[in-house]
């Protein structure tokens, strides 16, 4: 068998769970929602058979019931946001200590980084200082050894 027979085929299942399975959500599920229908229905035409309202009433009651499930959801959402609210409220009472500490951590770490960036430089810079100066003094000496274009000494300002 390879690897595309082995993901298509059907998993085993247990017959007497998966009965079981059926039979709980037939009386969960199915049979809750069925009464509950049935009774709306047996509602609806009992109220419609006594004469009790005109379309509109009707019309009325299902905009009504059609906005019962987003008002809901708008309460939930609600009790979120107050949740929140105070969740955060309370953070901003329990979090300054540990802030404080945080960021105390982090000005030693960057000092510390500081310091370990400085003395890894140390090398380099005193090479190049040392080179400098070494090219500094090498025009200094230059200049002062150095003859004017007519005939003069430029270390004693004599004329020959």
């Amino acid at each position: 068998m390879d690897e595309g027979e082995f993901r298509k085929a059907p998993l085993p299942v247990n017959p007497a769970t998966q009965q079981s399975f059926r039979r709980q959500v037939r009386w969960q599920v199915y049979l809750p929602l069925a009464l509950g229908l049935l009774a709306l229905i047996v509602l609806v035409a009992v109220l419609a058979r006594g004469g009790v309202g005109d379309p509109s009433l009707w019309a009325d009651l299902t905009l009504v019931l059609m906005a019962l499930p987003a008002c809901l959801l708008g309460v939930i959402l609600l009790a979120a946001l107050v949740a929140a609210g105070v969740g955060v409220a309370r953070l901003t009472v329990l979090l300054p200590p540990y802030s404080f500490r945080a960021q105390r951590a982090m000005s030693q770490l960057r000092g510390g980084m500081l310091r370990a960036a400085d003395v890894s430089v140390i090398p380099i810079v005193a090479t190049r200082s040392a080179g400098a100066s070494a090219r500094a003094g090498m025009q200094v000496l230059g200049r002062l050894f150095r003859r004017k274009a007519g005939g003069e000494d430029v270390a004693d300002g004599r004329t020959d």
